[in-house]
């Protein structure tokens, strides 16, 4: 009858190979993780980042479709190309336009029809700059000063274009409103200021 073999372990060398190969693959596990998870807090803020972009859109389409001719307000898109005065951005410069819509509404409470200015500005008074819309009753006001809304917080600049049936001009001076105006915007994170994206939109006007 034959014995039976003895069990054979393990060695040293096998023991630092396994141990090896463990602590690389733990290693490439770790690294892949941080790499998911920072490139979901990344995506997440840039969704965020977007969403605000889609609301100041969303805003300005919305007072677009309620503009009223230039013919019956009297005047026409109201517009103010500046730049911020003060460098607080890595000492650049942002834009800092303006402009104000003719508008007119329909108000359920008093069942009438109400006319309006509507202006859209970043507001620098805070720590963080942010968007605001301010309406006025009537026509003709280029720095309506009724009720004020915030449209999106971490504005950092807006640029405001005009179009004229040829070209983008940075400021509109005509009596007639122009043929659609193209908004630019760069939003930060509210949390991480060097997190930012810029976002475009044009808007056409269906009204003269």
């Amino acid at each position: 009858m034959s014995r039976p073999s003895a069990a054979r372990g393990f060695t040293l060398l096998e023991l630092i190979v396994v141990l090896a190969v463990l602590s690389v693959v733990s290693t490439l596990g770790i690294s892949a993780f941080v790499s998911v998870t920072s490139y979901y807090n990344t995506t997440a803020r840039r969704m965020a980042l977007d969403e605000r972009a889609r609301q100041v859109f969303e805003s300005i389409q919305e007072d677009c479709a309620m503009m009223v001719p230039s013919g019956f307000a009297g005047c026409s898109v109201f517009s103010k190309r500046q730049m911020e005065e003060t460098k607080r951005y890595g000492r650049v410069p942002l834009e800092n336009d303006q402009m104000v819509l003719p508008i007119a509404f329909y108000n359920p409470v008093t069942e009438a029809t109400n006319r309006a200015s509507v202006l859209y500005a970043i507001d620098r008074s805070e720590a963080q700059p942010r968007l605001i819309r301010r309406l006025e009753g009537g026509f003709g006001n280029p720095a309506p000063q009724g009720a004020e809304e915030i449209v999106a917080e971490g504005v950092l600049a807006m640029r405001i274009d005009y179009f004229d049936g040829k070209r983008w001009l940075p400021e509109w001076t005509a009596a007639q409103h122009p043929d659609a105006i193209r908004v630019s915007l760069v939003l930060q994170d509210l949390d991480r200021p060097y997190e930012q994206v810029a976002r475009k939109c044009a808007f056409p006007i269906q009204v003269n």
